[in-house]
């Protein structure tokens, strides 16, 4: 795998990634012990993004988005970003954040998440929106969303064609809806965001920006040994053709991925990669900040199970299903994750044997 970074290419390699893209779980077995597979600016103020401010707000931020409101950060940023990436009100926005994008089966979750752990920053996983992302879509009367919802399994992954399945994902229309969740995220620590629908119109400075994007033969092998359904790997395979494009037509520095090394070449390059911007800061310090920090990402992946089995065609219930959560010990090292049902991981914290 080779980082391209305009006129240089350095070196770096693939590595296993866990999970497939948050779509829908395929296993029909849904009973205890199950593991899911779900897969000159004109700008205003933004100062009061502060973090103690936007966790008194949480609640109402929640209840904005589930009614369809666009906060007044949002709409500062989506002015900042149709200035364009040059813009200083643009520079502002999305200065706190490393964005990893990329195709599916290119790795991002693994190399986000292990760069969020080692170095403290906030981690966004666009999969872990999915179905938030999709309640919104059908608020907004996005046909494609709403049609989705009616659909059966085999009509959503059997009898659509790779390009209907594509416009059924809502690859586009996410994208909007990442850039507001992260933008309303507090601006420290720095977040790294990951995700196949991450748009590259964010990518203001690249420095702060990588897209991996493996080559067709390796991430066919990849989503074989994933043991995916053939829709869903028609799709995926369609989703790379297209992420690569997008990459390539907005100059995003591109790691790809072709199999000949290991995961912790391919990490160490895409530190190098955000080397200026860790420097710079800001990132969590203490242990307390630390886990913290990870208690928020399992609560993402938790309502993330919990969005799935809240639509009216999901069997089963949330509480029960064996999903894979980091350990919360806030110890930089620690890469491990633990496999518990998810009702236990949402009222307590997940820790590995010893960890504490």
């Amino acid at each position: 795998m080779t980082l391209d970074h305009g006129p240089h290419r350095l070196e770096v390699a693939r590595h296993h990634s866990a999970q497939a893209l948050g779509v829908e779980p395929f296993s029909k077995s849904r009973g205890a012990g199950h593991v899911a597979e779900d897969h000159g600016d004109g700008l205003p103020d933004l100062a009061w993004l502060r973090p103690r401010r936007v966790e008194r707000r949480a609640a109402g931020v929640a209840e904005a988005r589930a009614c369809g409101v666009l906060l007044p950060a949002c709409r500062a940023a989506r002015h900042a970003l149709s200035l364009g990436p040059h813009s200083p009100a643009y520079s502002r926005c999305v200065r706190h954040v490393l964005w990893i994008g990329g195709a599916p089966a290119a790795g991002k979750t693994t190399v986000a998440t292990r760069i969020a752990r080692r170095h403290g920053l906030r981690l966004y996983g666009a999969d872990t929106r999915t179905w938030e992302h999709r309640d919104r879509a059908i608020r907004q009367g996005v046909a494609a969303a709403i049609r989705w919802e009616g659909m059966t399994p085999e009509e959503r992954w059997v009898t659509s064609t790779p390009a209907e399945m594509l416009e059924l994902s809502l690859h586009r229309e996410r994208g909007p809806m990442v850039v507001d969740d992260v933008l309303a995220l507090p601006p420290s620590p720095l977040v790294v965001a990951e995700g196949s629908t991450l748009p590259t119109a964010v990518v203001q400075d690249r420095s702060r920006a990588v897209w991996l994007i493996p080559t067709p033969e390796f991430q066919r092998a990849r989503l074989e040994e994933r043991g995916l359904p053939r829709g869903a790997r028609e799709l995926y395979l369609l989703l790379g053709e297209t992420i690569e494009r997008e990459a390539r037509e907005a100059d995003a520095p591109m790691c790809v991925v072709d199999g000949e090394r290991g995961i912790d070449a391919t990490l160490a390059a895409v530190e190098r990669h955000f080397t200026a911007a860790l420097t710079e800061g800001p990132v969590a310090e203490s242990v307390t900040e630390r886990r913290a920090l990870l208690r928020e990402t399992n609560e993402a992946v938790v309502a993330q199970v919990r969005g799935y089995y809240a639509r009216p065609w999901a069997d089963g219930g949330p509480d029960e299903v064996v999903r894979r959560f980091l350990c919360e010990c806030g110890d930089p090292g620690c890469d491990l994750s633990v496999e518990i049902r998810t009702g236990i991981a949402d009222l307590t914290p997940v820790l590995a044997a010893g960890h504490g």
